[in-house]
Formats: structure tokens, sequence, C-alpha cells
């Protein structure tokens, strides 16, 4: 009986210590709550830095698309925990650039257009001060599960 109850107690401390690093980790996340959090399982095919920026290609491994994933620039990144070319990981994520899933109508320099369905909208986005672009079929987004180039996953550095 006294290793049962050691056990449970064992079990609960270390479910508190683990939400407490989650939701602190969360709260050290900007998004906002209204956002649609997203996952994109994918190998990082580039990362490129900016002034201010991570740019991180990923190309997922379920539909064969390209991705975009942003995360602010930090210098430091423990050298052992980052992401790296050629892995897979998964990216939990808010979409930046938009996509049409109706014939809706959009106005393009005072021409009204009718889009197609699933018609990728070709736009620009300001981020952390920076502006990107998408390129054609590729979707932009920020990374929530990213500290620079470090992922974190359900709290845990991988």
């Amino acid at each position: 009986m006294k290793y049962f109850l050691t056990l449970i107690l064992f079990v609960f401390l270390a479910s508190c210590y683990v939400k407490r690093k989650t939701n602190t980790q969360t709260k050290n996340t900007i998004f906002n709550k209204n956002e649609k959090i997203e996952s994109i399982y994918g190998r990082v095919i580039s990362i490129e830095s900016t002034k201010k920026n991570n740019k991180i290609t990923v190309k997922d491994t379920i539909y064969k698309r390209k991705h975009l994933v942003l995360s602010v620039l930090n210098n430091k990144n423990p050298s052992g925990n980052t992401i790296k070319i050629n892995k897979e990981y998964n990216f939990k994520v808010v979409k930046l650039t938009h996509t049409k899933t109706s014939s809706d109508t959009l106005e393009i320099n005072g021409k009204k257009v009718v889009m197609m369905p699933n018609h990728a909208i070709v736009d620009c986005i300001n981020y952390n001060d920076e502006t990107f672009c998408n390129e054609a079929n590729t979707d932009i987004y920020k990374a929530i599960n990213l500290n620079g180039l470090v992922i974190y996953d359900n709290g845990t550095e991988w």
C-alpha cells in the first residue's frame, strides 16, 4: 500500500511538472487564440536566415507539397537541439496566406475577378517587420512550436 501511494504521488507530481512546462512555453509563443493551429509533418528542405527571421522550407510527407514556415531568429539556440535539413519534424503552425475554397469574387486593382475553387492567391505578408511572398502552390505559416530553430513537441525539446 505504501508503494502504491508513493507511485500515485509521483505520477501526480510529474504530470503537474509537464503541464506547467507546456503552459510556460505556450505563453512565450506569440499567437492569437482565435487562429487555427495546424500540423505539418514533413522533411526540412532548406533553412535560410534573414535579418530577423528563419525561413524553413518543409515538404510534407502526405501531399508532397512545399510549405514556408517562419520563426523569429534566435541566436541563443543550443547547437545540439536545432532542426536539421533532411530530417522530419511535426510543425505546429498558423497559416498566414489565403486560399479561396469557393468561386468567390475578389477585387484586384479595382477589377472584380472570379476565383476558381481551391485557387491559391499569391499574396505577401508582413511577419516580424519583414515581407514574405508565397510562391505558386506554397503557403506561408508562422511556427508555434519553434523557438528560433529549436522545436518543441508537447512541452519537450526533440
